[in-house]
């Protein structure tokens, strides 16, 4: 009697045991599965117009949460503009994060406090987010490029790489872009500005040309001055250098007959107009 009773006992504790690694491997797997990572195309798939793709974009990321998503999601919400893709971003966001900020500013300032676990393609997301803005900034985060700061610390300001998302009349837009930037560098205000760019407005105005009548677009002038791009000033340009760039442009730009200066801060416009 005695032996069939320590024989159940040893049985119930083999089984009890046999239970618990059991279940810690099941937890293990769940972990690995819970730590997948999605593909960086989901995440430049976010930036897509198509709502469909940006859908099933949303779904991917959200089914493969890593710790190195927050930093992705945010740099993403930084390009996107519809109201409605940025509330769904800035929600995967707070769930993925357990975090409600709704400032940018302190969307960053927790992040960089958090221990740095990057997504293991955040390189290579990086490059191709950047492309988006210039053609050259992959250059900054290939594999034989050099850091001596976190990749999440490196933030586009604009200026000092000339880059500028493309647009509908790229000719036209560069044209004047080029005449602005030039005259920032002559002025020696180049250093000082955090973000200086051309926008190339669809509205046509009348104008005079000679003694001709013109009906031709118009070009917005934007400079800004920030330290960290959640707020910004716009540069207060004298305004004999803002009639000499725009005698210039109009003059040597064909199809834009008026120049206008933004003079808007952030909040409440932002620094881009797209």
């Amino acid at each position: 009697m005695k032996k069939r009773i320590g024989l159940a006992l040893v049985i119930l504790v083999v089984g009890t045991i046999a239970l618990v690694v059991g279940k810690a491997l099941l937890d293990e797997r769940s972990a690995d599965t819970s730590d997948s990572v999605a593909d960086i195309d989901d995440f430049i798939d976010l930036l897509d117009p198509d709502r469909a793709v940006v859908s099933v974009a949303l779904n991917k990321v959200e089914s493969n949460r890593h710790a190195g998503n927050a930093i992705m999601l945010l740099e993403c919400l930084r390009l996107l503009r519809n109201p409605n893709d940025v509330q769904q971003v800035l929600t995967l966001l707070q769930q993925q994060t357990g975090q409600k900020f709704l400032d940018q500013g302190q969307w960053y300032d927790w992040i960089w406090r958090q221990e740095y676990k990057p997504h293991p393609n955040y390189a290579d997301f990086k490059a191709r987010l950047y492309e988006r803005m210039d053609p050259r900034f992959p250059e900054y985060f290939a594999d034989t490029a050099s850091a001596t700061i976190r990749l999440d610390e490196i933030l586009w300001g604009g200026v000092v790489r000339d880059g500028i998302p493309p647009l509908k009349n790229p000719k036209m837009l560069s044209a004047a872009d080029a005449i602005y930037l030039e005259a920032i560098r002559e002025a020696g205000l180049y250093d000082e500005i955090w973000q200086a760019f051309a926008v190339l407005l669809p509205v046509r105005t009348v104008g005079v040309m000679g003694d001709e009548r013109t009906y031709e677009y118009v070009c917005a002038l934007r400079a800004v001055t920030s330290n960290d791009g959640m707020t910004a000033d716009f540069y207060p340009f004298a305004m004999d250098f803002l009639g000499r760039t725009a005698t210039r442009i109009v003059n040597e730009v064909r199809g834009i007959n008026r120049v206008v200066y933004d003079v808007t801060s952030k909040p409440p416009g932002t620094i881009e107009w797209e």
